[in-house]
């Protein structure tokens, strides 16, 4: 077991999968699995935990949580790990037992690059906007701040198993839209006051009493 910063999606839904305020968590221990030929070839799309459990301060609802990418330390900059826009990350709900996910959430990302003339996660020239001209600080301090050079967003969509007299058919509800990935806490210079102005920003309250965080 080592403490790592790995990639995670968190996803809230009431009686099913819920998620408590993220900033509730200090340091997490977890394994970082790599022993799987293919998958250590797909690094993004590498599950590598998944839990579930009761969630502490709202025990009518549950957490789940997948962590992504093995063995990735916070010092992994100035190129972050980011989710992977060609892959779908799915998390599968069985209610019933049967081993058949009668619920599934389904993520999948898109990524933008404001200034394509830097390979920069924030924009690395203070005093330029990321068009170039003046206006920027290399400083990102909201969600949509101009210098959030290369920002994820990303789209929930709630995959729901339905009995009809025709037999079983999969509903599809999206949930959310364009949601966005808070940038990595690069430190105060570059992502100051990261809990108020990023990372709790980035908790989205969804349909359903559902919360997401990726």
């Amino acid at each position: 077991m080592s403490t790592i910063r790995k990639i995670l999606l968190v996803a809230v839904i009431v009686l099913l999968v819920a998620a408590p305020f993220i900033s509730q968590f200090g340091a997490v221990s977890a394994s970082s699995h790599r022993e799987a030929p293919l998958i250590s070839q797909d690094p993004l799309a590498d599950n590598t935990d998944l839990y579930a459990f009761v969630s502490p301060d709202r025990p009518d609802t549950v957490t789940i949580i997948a962590n992504y990418i093995p063995f990735e330390t916070p010092a992994s900059g100035p190129g972050f790990f980011s989710f992977d826009p060609n892959a779908v990350y799915n998390i599968y709900v069985d209610n019933d037992g049967d081993a058949i996910p009668d619920v599934t959430f389904s993520f999948q990302f898109k990524t933008t690059i404001a200034n394509t003339g830097t390979f920069l996660y924030h924009l690395g020239n203070p005093g330029l906007g990321p068009d170039g001209t003046a206006g920027g600080d290399a400083v990102i301090r909201s969600l949509n701040d101009p210098d959030y050079n290369l920002k994820q967003t990303y789209t929930v969509t709630m995959l729901t198993n339905r009995n009809t007299p025709f037999g079983k058919s999969r509903v599809h509800n999206v949930l959310g839209a364009d949601l966005i990935v808070p940038p990595y806490n690069i430190g105060p210079g570059a992502t100051p006051n990261y809990e108020a102005n990023l990372a709790s920003r980035a908790i989205y309250d969804l349909p359903g009493g559902i919360k997401v965080f990726a």
